[in-house]
């Protein structure tokens, strides 16, 4: 699969290239058990993050870091 993938993006017909990671040669139950993620487990909305009423204007910009829905970077 990434050989082909890599081999399209050498022609030109892909976008980006595809690299083998240390999750790679793993079925998605395998990274289910090691993660401990749960098949049917739903990301829940952070306690602080506000939601905006019907009437108000979407802002113009979002500092997410400001408001700690950023977090750093993670295998």
């Amino acid at each position: 699969m990434i050989d082909g993938h890599n081999h399209r993006f050498n022609n030109g017909e892909e976008t980006f290239e595809m690299r083998m990671n240390q999750f790679g040669d793993m079925s998605q139950e395998e990274f289910r058990l090691m993660m401990s993620l749960q098949k049917d487990q739903t990301p829940s909305r952070g306690d602080n993050l506000a939601l905006l009423e019907d009437n108000e204007d979407l802002p113009k910009e979002v500092v997410w870091r400001a408001k700690g829905a950023v977090t750093t970077m993670k295998d």
